[in-house]
C-alpha cells in the first residue's frame, strides 16, 4: 500500500515510456525535481490538490481534507498491520485537520462522517444477517446505474500546462546535466504534469464526498508475488459519500441499518473504480471507511448473493486472493450447461481463456474422483496447490460425494 502514491506512478511511467532501468536513479530524481518545483510554483499561486489518500468533505458549510492514508498510517499498517492502531490514527489526524478549519469540532461530528460504526454500542453481531454466505456465485457484474456510479470527467493531456518556470529549470537539468534530447525532455516533463494532474486533482474540480485514491489496473496480469511498486496504477477519484447519505447515517439507529448503506456505498465505489480502469481490493475498503476488511468481505459476499450479481474486485477480474472469482463464476456456469462463447460472453473472457478453466477443473475433478493429494494433484495437472484448492473448494460445494462427481463425468462421456 505504501508503494501507491504519485511518485512511484510517475517514476514506473518512466521507466515504461523512456525505457528507464528499473533502478534508475535518474527517474527518482526527476520526479522529485519535478514535483518540488510544481509544489513551489503552486503554493506561490494558491492551488491546492487533493492527494492519494484524502477526502474532501463539507464540514458546517467549510471544504476540509481528511487524510485516510497518510504516511504515519502507512507506516503502523506496514510497521504492526495493526488496523486498529492505523484507524486511532486517523481518527486523531482527521479532527485536527477540522479544528483548523472549525474549532469547536469534536470527535462525535468526525465519526459522523468517516467512521459511523463507533456511534453505534458495540455487542456482538446485533442484528446483522447470520445466515452463511457461500463462496461460490456465478452472475454478470451489476451495472453502474444500479450502485448509482458516478463517471469522472478527466482533463485531455494537452490541456494540462506547465508553468514556463518549472519547464525551464528541468529542461537546463535533463538537457544541459543528463544530455537527454530537448524533445525527449520536454516529452517527460507535461508526461509528469499529466500524472499529476490525473492523482492530484485540483480542489477545485472535487466534489465533497469524493476521495483521490490508486488502485491496480484492470488489465494488471502481474503474479501477486511481484512488488506493487512495478505493478500498473490507476489514479481513482471516488464518490465514497454522498450529503444525503450522511443525513441517513445520522439517523441510524442499529447496525443492519448501516450496513445496507455501507453496502451501497462499497458497491457504488468499486464499480466506480472499475470504470476508471483500477480495482479496489478489500484492504483499501477497510482504509476508505474505518472498517475491517473482514466486515466488507462479508458485505461484498451478501450483495452480490442479495442481487446475484458480481462487484468489481481483483479476485473476481484479477483472480487474485480469495474472493469469489471469474475462475468460481465460469465453472458455475459450465456446470449449469452453459456452453463456452456464452459463459466467454457473459463474464468478459476470452473463449480460450474459459476453455482453459474448465479443462483444468475437469482434471481435477477426474483425480478427486480417486483420491489422490492435493500435492500431488498439482503435480499432475501442472498447476499450484492453491490453484488446485480452490477447484476442490468448487467441487465440494457443488457435488454431495463422488458417487456425484462420477454421474456427472459420465454425462460428459468420461468413462469411468
Amino acid at each position: 500500500m505504501g508503494e501507491k502514491n504519485l511518485f512511484n506512478a510517475q517514476r514506473c511511467e518512466l521507466i515504461r515510456r523512456f525505457d528507464l532501468n528499473k533502478e534508475s536513479w535518474l527517474a527518482d530524481e526527476i520526479c522529485l525535481r519535478f514535483n518540488q518545483l510544481m509544489d513551489e510554483d503552486e503554493a506561490g499561486d494558491g492551488i491546492e490538490r487533493l492527494k492519494p489518500g484524502e477526502l474532501l468533505i463539507s464540514f458546517q458549510g467549510k471544504r476540509v481534507v481528511i487524510p485516510l492514508l497518510s504516511a504515519e498510517v502507512i507506516s503502523i499498517l506496514q510497521r504492526s498491520g495493526s488496523f486498529s492502531r492505523a484507524k486511532a490514527t486517523v481518527e486523531k489526524m482527521a479532527l485536527k485537520a477540522i479544528k483548523r478549519v472549525v474549532p469547536g469540532a469534536t470527535m462525535e461530528d468526525l465519526r459522523a462522517i468517516i467512521s459511523p460504526r463507533d456511534r453505534l454500542p458495540h455487542t456482538g453481531d446485533g442484528d446483522r444477517k447470520k445466515a452463511a454466505l457461500p463462496r461460490y456465485l456465478a452472475g454478470p457484474l451489476a451495472p453502474p446505474q444500479m450502485v448509482n456510479a458516478r463517471t469522472v470527467d478527466r482533463p485531455a493531456e494537452d490541456d494540462v500546462l506547465v508553468p514556463q518556470a518549472v519547464v525551464d529549470k528541468m529542461l537546463a537539468f535533463l538537457v544541459q546535466e543528463e544530455h537527454i534530447s530537448r524533445a525527449r525532455a520536454l516529452a517527460i516533463i507535461f508526461r509528469l504534469a499529466y500524472l499529476r494532474e490525473l492523482y492530484c486533482p485540483p480542489l477545485s474540480r472535487v466534489r465533497p464526498g469524493q476521495v483521490a485514491w490508486i488502485g491496480i489496473s484492470t488489465t494488471d496480469r502481474q503474479q501477486r508475488e511481484h512488488q506493487t511498486a512495478y505493478r500498473e496504477q490507476v489514479p481513482l477519484l471516488l464518490t465514497l459519500h454522498t450529503q444525503e447519505e450522511l443525513k441517513r447515517l445520522a439517523r441510524v439507529k442499529s447496525l443492519s441499518e448501516l450496513e445496507a448503506i455501507q453496502q451501497a456505498q462499497m458497491a457504488r465505489v468499486l464499480t466506480e473504480a472499475y470504470l476508471q480502469g483500477g480495482l479496489l481490493a478489500l484492504v483499501d475498503l477497510q482504509q476508505l471507511f474505518l472498517r475491517s476488511y473482514q466486515t466488507f468481505s462479508r458485505l461484498l459476499r451478501q450483495f452480490m448473493v442479495d442481487h446475484q450479481m458480481v462487484l468489481p474486485t481483483p479476485g473476481t477480474i484479477l483472480d487474485a486472493g480469495s474472493a469469489m472469482t471469474h475462475k468460481d463464476i465460469i465453472i458455475g456456469f459450465y456446470l449449469k450447461g452453459y456452453f463456452s462463447h456464452d459463459i466467454a460472453r457473459i463474464t468478459r473472457h476470452s473463449p480460450e481463456a474459459v476453455d482453459r478453466y474448465i479443462d483444468d477443473f475437469e482434471r481435477v475433478l477426474i483425480l478427486h474422483t480417486y483420491g489422490l493429494p492435493l500435492e500431488l494433484m498439482a503435480r499432475v495437472v501442472k498447476r499450484g496447490p492453491t490453484l488446485v484448492a480452490e477447484y476442490l473448494n468448487i467441487i465440494a460445494e457443488h457435488f454431495p460425494n463422488r458417487e456425484a462427481v462420477k454421474s456427472h463425468l459420465r454425462l460428459k462421456g468420461v468413462k469411468i
